[in-house]
C-alpha cells in the first residue's frame, strides 16, 4: 500500500516536473524570438526611416507586397548620381519555414550581401505594405512590415504575430 502511494506521489512529481521544464523551454524560445524580432524591426525601421523607397513600390494609394526595396541614401542627388546603396527585404520562395532575407547592394561598387534574419521559423510569408501620405508638396510613405513567428515545443506550438510601420522619407542636406 505505502509503495503505490510512493509510486503515485513520485508518478505526480515527476509529471510535474515535465511541464516545468517543458514550460522553461517554451520561455527560452519565446525570449529568443523576441530579442530577434526586436533586432528585425530596428533594423526594417532604420532602412525605412533613413531610405528613399524604390520607385517600383510607390503607389499611388496602398499596396501589399511579399518584398519591398529601398534605395539608402541621405541626399536625393545620391539618387540622382546612382552612387547609393539599395537593400531589398524578401522571404524565401518555399513553402513553410519561411525566413526573412535582406539584401544590401551597390552596383556602382559590385557589391551586395545576403543576410537571412531569422532563426526562429516564420508560419507565413513576411507582408509589406505601402500606403502613400501626403502632406501639401511633401510626399511619403507608410511602409509597414508584418510577421508571424512560429515557436514550437514538444507539447505546444504559438504563432506570434508581430508588426511595425515606418515613415519613408529622404531628406537633403
Amino acid at each position: 500500500m505505502v509503495v503505490s502511494v510512493m509510486g503515485l506521489i513520485i508518478g505526480g512529481l515527476l509529471t510535474s516536473m515535465s511541464h516545468i521544464l517543458n514550460g522553461e523551454v517554451m520561455l527560452k524560445k519565446m525570449q529568443g524570438m523576441e530579442e530577434e524580432s526586436r533586432f528585425i524591426m530596428d533594423l526594417f525601421a532604420q532602412d525605412a526611416q533613413y531610405s528613399e523607397l524604390n520607385p517600383t513600390f510607390k503607389p499611388d494609394d496602398y499596396i501589399t507586397a511579399n518584398r519591398i526595396a529601398f534605395i539608402l541614401t541621405d541626399k536625393r542627388s545620391d539618387v540622382l548620381s546612382g552612387s547609393a546603396s539599395s537593400v531589398e527585404y524578401t522571404s524565401t520562395e518555399s513553402a513553410y519555414p519561411y525566413s526573412l532575407k535582406r539584401t544590401l547592394a551597390n552596383s556602382s561598387l559590385s557589391f551586395s550581401q545576403t543576410s537571412t534574419l531569422n532563426t526562429t521559423p516564420l508560419a507565413v510569408a513576411p507582408v509589406f505594405k505601402v500606403k502613400k501620405a501626403t502632406s501639401g508638396d511633401a510626399e511619403s510613405y507608410i511602409v509597414s512590415i508584418s510577421l508571424t513567428f512560429q515557436v514550437a515545443t514538444k507539447g505546444e506550438t504559438s504563432l506570434i504575430p508581430i508588426e511595425t510601420s515606418v515613415v519613408s522619407r529622404i531628406f537633403e542636406f
